[in-house]
């Protein structure tokens, strides 16, 4: 395991994590790898390998908070250099996902890794690279690089789904189009109270129609269904997951 070299993704939730590992098979670049002796065994990672023989992690953490899987990547990048690239890739949600989340992202890079110029460095939407000391005091380089979805609106995973779907055909753009007004305009002090919620929401009918027979198919079905790869919007979103 110590010759090896990885590269990890770490994403908020399952939906993430099978929507960009089913884009990197179907643009031909990965293969998914179901092998022994790969760090991190314990938690929700899928693995894929390449032409190379390189192996890449995408880590599911279960929301936005990236703190500790980030401490743990880090802490093996630290004791034997094997990590080679590290994107974080999280929903335009807020304003904070801007500027708060990267920024605090980068402080405990920093302090994890012992540079001070992990603090300026510019790495949303594209990749950087960080110089540090290793623990036997060899520099090592790490890339670096922070990801929203959807790039350049606030939104989730889910909005850049649906642009995706839109893009298609002038008939799903517009079963998406009455799919948005018709929940964004339920009234109710218990359901659909958050933004995130309506946006899967928006998801969920869209499928609905687009497959009646198959609404009550899994998500991982569902979205393994749908070729990625062939939309315009996702090679725009994932642009920088071309060279992990």
């Amino acid at each position: 395991m110590k010759n090896r070299k990885y590269k990890i993704i770490l994403c908020e939730g399952e939906t993430d994590q099978i929507l960009i590992g089913s884009y990197l098979e179907k643009i031909g670049k990965w293969k998914y790898f179901k092998g022994k002796n790969l760090p991190f065994h314990k938690e929700s990672i899928n693995w894929f390998t390449n032409s190379e023989e390189d192996f890449l992690g995408i880590w599911q953490v279960g929301g936005n908070n990236f703190t500790i899987p980030l401490k743990e990547v880090l802490d093996l990048a630290h004791l034997e250099s094997s990590i080679q690239k590290l994107a974080i890739i999280t929903d335009h949600d807020d304003n904070d996902a801007e500027t708060v989340r990267p920024s605090k992202l980068l402080s405990v890079i920093g302090k994890e890794l012992n540079t001070e110029a992990a603090v300026d460095l510019q790495w949303i939407g594209q990749w950087k690279s960080l110089s540090f000391q290793d623990s036997f005091k060899a520099y090592s380089v790490i890339e670096l690089c922070y990801i929203l979805v959807p790039l350049n609106m606030q939104g989730a995973l889910e909005t850049f789904m649906l642009d995706s779907l839109a893009e298609q055909a002038p008939e799903k753009e517009g079963i998406i189009c009455q799919a948005r007004d018709f929940i964004n305009n339920i009234k109710s002090n218990v359901y659909l109270t958050k933004r995130r919620e309506k946006v899967k929401a928006q998801l969920g009918v869209s499928l609905s129609v687009f497959s009646p027979d198959r609404i009550f198919t899994t998500m991982d079905e569902l979205l393994k269904s749908v070729n990625w790869a062939e939309f315009q919007t996702a090679h725009e979103q994932f642009k920088a997951l071309d060279n992990v």
